[in-house]
C-alpha cells in the first residue's frame, strides 16, 4: 500500500455524499472515508441533522467505529433526523443514539468463514514485502521489498533471491503473464524507500523460468512516480496504477514504452486494479474514493454502479479470479480492515454482490496485496509499514520481523 496525500477530491465527494444523503437522489455511497470527512464537515459548520444523515449512512455502509470516537460527538446528534432515518436497526431499547453506538460494534465484529491459514513467512532480512506473485508452474511464490527493491522467492519450502540490479526503485505489485513466462513488479520509489542509486520508476520484467530480468520500461517521458501495482490482460498487455501521480498507464507487447490511459491527476491514489471478463473495461480501486470502471477503448472514467451503500474504498489488493466475474480485494483503508469477494455485471460496470469474508481484529496487521495460488487467496498479512521511517529506518521499540503470508480457501465458499 502507497498512501498519499488525499487532496481536494475527498472533500469534494464528501460535500457531495452530504447532499445525497439529504436529498435521496444521489447514487449509493461507496466511500466511507468520505462519509467520515461529512461527518467532520458537518460537525465544524455545526450541521446537526447532516451530521446524523452521514452517521446512519456510514453505519449502513458497514463501517465500524470506536465507542471513544462515537461518544466524541453522540451529543451531536439530532433525534428527529434519527427518526427521520426509519431504519429499524435504530428502532430498540435503550434509544436511538445507544442503537446506532451497537450498530458499529456489530460492523467492527470479528467475522470470518475459517480464520485465515499461515502459508509461509518471508524472512525479516527482506524488508517491507509489498507485493505477491504465486507461478503455478514451477510453484514458486514471489515477493518484492519496497525499501530496497529486492525480489525473494521460495522454492520447495527455502527462500532465495533473484538479482535485480539497476536501474529500480523499491518493488511494489505483481502480476504473472503466464502465457508469455514473465512476471511482471511495478518499481519506484516512497518516502521509506532506500534505493538512492537512480531510483527508477516504471515496469521490470523477469523471465519466470530464467530467473533474469529481461526488460525494464520507464513511466512515459520518464517522469517521477510509483507504480504501485499491475495487472496482465489475455494479449499481454500491461496496466499499471501510478499511484503517486494518479494516472493509469499501458504497456503493449512489442511497443517502445508505455502510454497513458489514464492522465496524471484524475485519481488521488490508484491501487489494485482488474479486467472485465469481456476485456473492455478496467476497474481500478481508487484508495479513497472506491472503486471505478475505465472504458479502455477511450479512457472514459465512471464510479462502478452499487445497489446499496457499502465501503467499498481503502482496497489495496484486488485480484480477478480468472474466466469469472469475482474478484477478491483486501481493505486495509477502512474501519474496520476487512478481506472482500465482490460479484460484478458480465461487463465489470456494476457490483452485482459482496460478500465480507474477513472482518479482521483491530490489533491485527495490515493486509495488503494478493495473489491466487490454486483455489487460495494468498495475501500479505502484515506489511509492517508503520515500523519504518525514511530511508527504511526502524522506527519504534518492536523491531521489524518475518513477513506473514496468509490464506483463505475459496473451495469452501462456493
Amino acid at each position: 500500500m502507497v498512501d498519499l496525500p488525499i487532496g481536494r477530491a475527498l472533500g469534494l465527494a464528501a460535500a457531495m455524499l452530504l447532499a445525497g444523503c439529504a436529498t435521496g437522489r444521489a447514487a449509493p455511497p461507496q466511500s466511507g472515508s468520505a462519509m467520515r470527512e461529512a461527518m467532520r464537515s458537518a460537525i465544524a459548520a455545526g450541521d446537526r441533522p447532516a451530521l446524523t444523515r452521514a452517521a446512519v449512512m456510514l453505519a449502513r455502509m458497514d463501517g465500524g467505529m470506536s465507542d471513544r470516537t462515537f461518544g466524541s460527538f453522540a451529543a451531536l446528534l439530532d433525534e428527529p433526523t434519527l427518526r427521520a432515518e426509519h431504519a429499524g436497526r435504530l428502532e430498540q431499547p435503550g434509544g436511538r443514539v445507544e442503537a446506532l453506538r451497537r450498530w458499529y460494534r456489530a460492523n467492527a465484529t470479528v467475522l470470518s468463514y475459517g480464520a485465515p491459514s499461515p502459508v509461509t513467512e518471508v524472512p525479516a532480512e527482506f524488508r517491507l514485502v509489498e507485493g505477491l506473485a504465486y507461478d503455478a508452474v514451477t510453484r514458486r511464490l514471489f515477493a518484492g521489498t519496497v525499501i530496497e527493491g529486492r525480489l525473494a522467492y521460495r522454492d520447495k519450502g527455502v527462500w532465495h533471491e533473484v538479482p535485480i540490479d539497476f536501474p529500480r526503485g523499491g518493488l511494489f505489485g505483481m502480476a504473472i503473464d503466464a502465457k508469455r513466462r514473465l512476471l511482471w513488479i511495478g518499481t519506484g520509489a516512497v518516502a521509506e524507500t532506500g534505493v538512492r542509486d537512480d531510483p527508477m520508476a516504471g515496469l521490470i520484467a523477469v523471465d519466470l523460468d530464467g530467473l533474469k530480468v529481461v526488460q525494464r520500461i520507464r513511466l512515459p517521458g520518464d517522469k517521477p512516480g510509483v507504480v504501485g501495482d499491475v495487472t496482465v490482460g489475455p494479449d499481454g498487455t500491461v496496466y499499471a496504477s501510478n499511484s503517486e501521480s494518479g494516472a493509469i498507464h499501458r504497456y503493449r507487447p512489442g511497443e517502445a514504452g508505455m502510454v497513458d490511459v489514464v492522465p496524471p491527476g484524475h485519481f488521488s491514489n490508484p491501487q489494485g486494479m482488474a479486467l472485465s471478463r469481456d476485456g473492455r473495461n478496467l476497474i481500478v480501486a481508487e484508495y479513497h474514493s472506491g472503486l471505478w470502471v475505465v472504458r479502455l477503448r477511450d479512457g472514459r472514467v465512471t464510479p462502478i454502479a452499487v445497489d446499496h451503500p457499502a465501503m467499498l474504498d481503502g482496497i489495496d489488493g484486488l485480484v480477478k479470479v480468472p474466466g469469472s466475474d469475482t474478484l477478491l480485494a483486501t481493505q486495509n483503508g477502512t474501519a474496520p480492515r476487512r478481506i472482500l469477494r465482490l460479484t460484478l455485471s458480465p461487463n465489470g460496470a456494476r457490483v452485482a454482490q459482496i460478500q465480507v469474508l474477513q472482518v479482521l481484529p483491530a490489533q491485527a496487521g495490515d493486509p495488503t496485496l494478493v495473489t491466487l495460488a490454486g483455489h487460495d487467496l494468498w495475501f500479505v498479512g502484515d506489511g509492517q509499514w508503520e515500523r519504518y521511517g525514511p530511508g527504511g529506518k526502524p522506527r519504534g521499540d518492536k523491531a521489524p520481523g518475518p513477513t506473514p503470508i496468509l490464506a483463505i480457501g475459496l473451495d469452501a465458499l462456493r
